[in-house]
């Protein structure tokens, strides 16, 4: 039984897969020939060697234990008397796991893996045959889920870069001869298996809970431990290395681009910040996660709008750039895709608006034109524009089945870190469109020069009015009869400031006609009576008292953002110009002023 799982891979899955020295996410080595062989094992190496000789001291010490509600989750429970034995080779990295974390809890469990078994493939029993993936083992929570449904033919096989992870996958592997795991990023699905062999591909985007919570990987902006961030610590270069070297522009694109995606002012700030501070620090750098996330704080003014840690989205970004995360979900797809039998589905969960964006961007760029596009647009080159599926030879298109699925408010209640997943279910279909010719393909116009600004602005204001230089010139003389001399601005609330006229205005403004005109041919706007009273004390200057029942003469209505529900004009009872609320005069029942 246990060399069936080997049996169903591909002939090239068993050949030997090298891995670029390049690849900061890469696993134990290469996968050798299966010929003979009972399971997939990686190549040995010292890194492999000093896994399997730190499994005792490197296991979680807090494994198994749960964490009770509104309680001590350690209560009851022998406590070691120093923290220093769970360290295990990490001593000087940072501070051990932290007791009072809840243990990992897989997102979505139910709502992904219930969509990646397709009831074709369900038996009397309700198990369910096929070859399926889960692309992030973490800490086995969805590979479990899934094991749950499967039938003793069926197999599953998950991919995952660390090696934590893989220790743990490991032991699943000798309890269950249907379960197998890959130490490589699930970015290489495409290559470990062939096309239209797999039924169903889960990919959990998050990073495991374990991960962040433990100190000794660099990922926590409120740890205090060494700038790591990698998934797998046995490749690559740690962040704080990256950070000696990388100019400003290019940290300030990762910082724009996967974390401060939003406000490229303030990313551009952040990038300038730190590599002036790692110059000010000369050679030891930027070395741990707390100078970093109090120099990102810095940067930012201590303040986000959405009430998180300022460097929250830094360190992600960060964390991003570091693991190839954005590349390695678009490799995860295509192989995917090319991987599922017609009609096979692949889940993926997302926790960021890059991540989701990733997964339209995908589904836009395998979608047919529809029938209503495909006979209304008949310039080849157009279509392509629209559809870039026709500028390819893929055999298959790609159909999302619904809008996500978002985890309920009871889960969030169980687990803070669901909050923002979502479950993107997509189908794999057959292609019915055929690629279109080469010189279509050649004509389509990068995407740049498929978007103009229009040239027409279009008019956005209130209602008409006189033209407001002559509103305001009648409206000031009317205020300041005086003329130049007076020096009391018109300004209708306190605290507030609406329009207010300078000398030169008051000079030049003419005054009202005996029939309420002006000289410059510009009358009063209309009449109306006054409904309630608008008393204005002493020293209120520019305001015009009303009483009820008064006959009101309005000249200027205000327009602008301050001025609004307020007019200017005055009671034919008080005789005194100046400011009033709209609302306190009938407006409906007004009388418009003949020109």
């Amino acid at each position: 039984s246990a060399a069936a799982p080997v049996a169903m891979l591909p002939a090239s899955a068993t050949s030997s897969v090298s891995m670029s020295p390049a690849l900061a996410l890469g696993g134990a080595g290469t996968i050798p020939a299966a010929s003979g062989a009972t399971s997939i094992a990686t190549s040995p190496g010292p890194h492999v060697t000093a896994i399997t000789h730190q499994a005792g001291p490197n296991r979680n010490p807090w494994e198994g234990m749960e964490v009770a509600p509104n309680g001590n989750p350690f209560e009851g429970k022998d406590q070691p008397a120093s923290n220093e034995q769970f360290r295990g080779p990490w001593d000087h990295w940072g501070k051990a796991p932290p007791r009072g974390r809840p243990r990992h809890i897989p997102c979505l469990l139910q709502e992904s893996v219930d969509q990646i078994l397709l009831d074709s493939m369900r038996r009397s029993d309700g198990k369910y045959d096929g070859l399926y993936v889960d692309g992030t083992f973490g800490r086995g929570g969805h590979s479990r889920g899934i094991l749950e449904k499967l039938s003793p033919n069926a197999r599953l096989f998950a991919f995952d870069v660390d090696p934590e992870a893989v220790l743990e996958a490991k032991k699943l592997e000798a309890e269950d001869p249907r379960f197998m795991i890959l130490h490589l990023p699930f970015g290489e699905i495409g290559r470990v298996f062939q096309a239209g062999t797999l039924n169903g591909v889960l990919l959990d985007l998050g990073v495991c809970s374990t991960q962040l919570d433990d100190a000794r990987r660099g990922f926590n902006h409120t740890d205090d431990a060494l700038l790591d961030m990698r998934m797998n610590q046995n490749q690559g270069i740690p962040a704080r290395e990256w950070l000696k070297d990388v100019t400003c522009e290019e940290l300030a694109w990762v910082v724009h681009n996967y974390g401060e995606d939003d406000d490229a002012i303030i990313a551009d700030r952040i990038a300038q910040t730190i590599v002036c501070k790692q110059q000010d620090f000369g050679e030891p750098g930027i070395a741990y996660t707390r100078k970093l996330s109090d120099i990102i704080k810095q940067a930012k003014r201590a303040c986000t709008d959405d009430r998180t840690h300022p460097a929250k989205l830094t360190f992600q970004s960060i964390r991003v750039f570091v693991n190839q995360e954005m590349q390695q979900l678009d490799s995860a797809l295509e192989g995917a895709m090319r991987c599922l039998v017609p009609n096979g589905r692949c889940c993926v969960i997302s926790f960021k608006r890059k991540e989701a964006n990733a997964i339209r961007r995908f589904v836009r760029e395998h979608e047919e034109p529809d029938d209503y596009l495909g006979q209304k647009v008949r310039q080849g080159s157009r279509l392509c524009e629209l559809f870039p599926l026709l500028r390819t030879d893929t055999n298959f298109t790609v159909k999302q089945l619904w809008e996500p699925t978002r985890a309920s408010w009871q889960e969030v209640e169980k687990n803070s870190r669901a909050r923002s997943s979502a479950v993107h279910v997509l189908q794999k279909c057959q292609r019915s469109n055929f690629r279109l010719p080469e010189k279509d393909c050649d004509a389509c116009r990068p995407v740049e020069e498929r978007f103009r600004k229009p040239e027409q602005v279009l008019t956005f204001r209130g209602a008409p009015v006189p033209t407001e230089e002559a509103a305001r010139a009648v409206a000031a003389t009317m205020l300041h009869p005086a003329g130049p001399s007076a020096d009391v601005a018109a300004t209708p609330a306190s605290g507030s400031s609406l329009t207010c006229f300078s000398d030169d205005e008051v000079a030049t403004a003419r005054a009202p006609s005996e029939t309420g005109g002006t000289e410059a041919g510009e009358g009063p706007l209309f009449k109306a009576v006054a409904i309630s009273d608008y008393n204005v004390d002493e020293d209120m200057q520019g305001y015009a008292p009303l009483r009820k029942g008064d006959e009101v003469v309005v000249f200027y209505k205000g327009s602008s953002c301050e001025e609004l529900g307020w007019l200017f004009g005055y009671s034919a009872a008080q005789h005194k110009p100046g400011w009033f609320p709209e609302d306190a005069i009938d407006t409906m029942n007004s009388f418009r002023m003949p020109p």
